[in-house]
């Protein structure tokens, strides 16, 4: 494929990507993409000639091959040649309603959110380095500042950015680092995978944005 390999075009970045593989979706640090294919920073096994997709912030679902993996980094192929520009653009060119935000993962789990000196305990409904969605009973004001609290990770101050009934939108005030966060995502998994005979916390349900659409479409 000479003509493809001069035709790429490569563009060095340091982006969060979600990375879905047939054993597993998690997060990835995507270090450089051309039209042909990336680079990434991965934090799952993952084979050479595996089919993976990654999932970006526009939305956008890229679907390629593992060409080489070591040392906890992977070089994939795309399957078709991509618009670098339309990957990386913060806005998804085939929904015009579609609002980007940080690749994300849905994890049904308990938390806390501290509001100066009240607290307020619920459920976590979706992660991410740089946010969170959480449910509770009590509606707060955008910019309220809050404190987000869960078992295993330090507290994170945060701030309100929207408010949907019982749904709130927080965005940290620190991006969490990635290996902190991939590392928490893979405790919980590993948690509710052994056989535990009382746990006061269901099982948290972890599912993807794109699991989420999948499920809306079928």
């Amino acid at each position: 494929m000479p003509e493809r390999r001069a035709a790429r075009r490569e563009v060095m970045i340091c982006r969060v990507g979600l990375l879905h593989s047939a054993t597993a979706q998690d997060f990835c640090r995507i270090v450089n993409i051309s039209t042909g294919g990336f680079m990434a920073r991965v934090y799952h096994d993952v084979a050479v000639g595996d089919q993976v997709r990654i999932e970006m912030k526009s939305g956008q679902l890229l679907a390629g091959q593992v060409a080489w993996a070591r040392e906890g980094h992977v070089g994939v192929e795309f399957r078709d040649v991509v618009d670098i520009e339309a990957a990386l653009s913060n806005r998804n060119i085939a929904d015009a309603a579609y609002l980007p935000r940080l690749p994300r993962i849905e994890v049904d789990y308990r938390m806390r959110l501290r509001c100066g000196s009240r607290y307020h305990t619920g459920r976590l409904c979706d992660i991410s380095h740089g946010g969170a969605q959480v449910q509770i009973s009590e509606s707060l004001s955008p910019e309220t500042s809050v404190s987000f609290m869960v078992r295993d990770l330090p507290p994170i101050p945060a701030s309100v950015r929207w408010t949907r009934g019982t749904r709130t939108g927080l965005s940290f005030n620190e991006s969490v680092p990635l290996e902190l966060l991939v590392r928490w995502i893979r405790s919980r998994r590993a948690e509710w995978s052994r056989s535990v005979p009382i746990r006061s916390d269901p099982a948290p349900q972890i599912v993807t944005q794109l699991e989420r659409k999948e499920r809306r479409n079928g």
